[in-house]
């Protein structure tokens, strides 16, 4: 299906990935909190901010894909590693609170989608060069953030069932997309407020998945009622896409 799964973990951005059951621990209400106001997205964090759950069922969502995890800026790696900088059909999965790129960085993460590969980000703040190059704009609820904390994630697609609305109190949606080029760009699902928070942006021959709500991969969304559902969608639109 894929060459290379490729996951990221530098020191400003860390990342994780897709889910897997596991039993919920069941911890003090209060000590939740503290640590959802410390979301690490670490792959390897079991706590409510963390995203272990995500990890380990990365290779079950992908038949067993061999996965990489990597821990160098993109650029380097980019440059160094066959399969990012001459392949085509890899999925790079990056997931973290603010993504911080350099120029660099950006042209390498485009010229990677360009040749035939996947970009899936899933961020609270994406790079203002990266939006620029995508013609994307984002916007933060200001009445959100007085609000109670609810993330809901509603997915558009007409072909999928009933259940796609899932929901977790105690953390906030994150950002919207308040702008894209239409012509190259499709929702796949928005907030509670029905505003677009992920998106596809099909470029050169490979696509950017854009995720404005990267909570809803921690172990606290996946592991609530039928939320594992949620990233279930999420990959499945990574299967056999990129276009061209």
């Amino acid at each position: 299906m894929r060459s290379k799964i490729f996951i990221v973990i530098t020191v400003l951005v860390v990342l994780c990935v897709i889910l897997l059951t596991i039993a919920d621990n069941q911890s003090d209400a209060n000590s939740d909190k503290m640590d959802l106001f410390r979301q690490s997205f670490s792959y390897k964090d079991k706590k409510p901010g963390g995203c272990y759950a995500a990890f380990n069922s990365l290779q079950h969502l992908y038949n067993g894909e061999s996965l990489k995890v990597i821990t160098k800026p993109f650029t380097r790696t980019y440059e160094k590693n066959d399969y990012l900088n001459r392949g085509e059909g890899s999925l790079y999965i990056l997931v973290a609170n603010k993504l911080y790129a350099s120029s660099k960085d950006i042209q390498d993460m485009l010229s990677f989608v360009s040749a035939g590969n996947q970009l899936f980000i899933a961020v609270n703040e994406p790079d203002s060069l990266l939006n620029e190059r995508l013609s994307l704009e984002v916007k933060l609820d200001r009445d959100q953030v007085l609000s109670i904390p609810f993330c809901e994630q509603h997915y558009v697609n007409p072909y999928l069932g009933p259940d796609t609305v899932f929901s977790r109190k105690g953390i906030y949606e994150g950002r919207h997309f308040s702008a894209m080029d239409t012509s190259n760009t499709t929702i796949l699902s928005t907030t509670r407020r029905n505003r677009p928070n992920f998106v596809r942006v099909n470029y050169g021959k490979g696509n950017v998945f854009m995720l404005l709500n990267p909570s809803s991969l921690t172990n606290y969304f996946l592991l609530h009622g039928n939320n594992i559902v949620s990233l279930e969608r999420q990959a499945a639109y990574t299967y056999n896409t990129p276009s061209g």
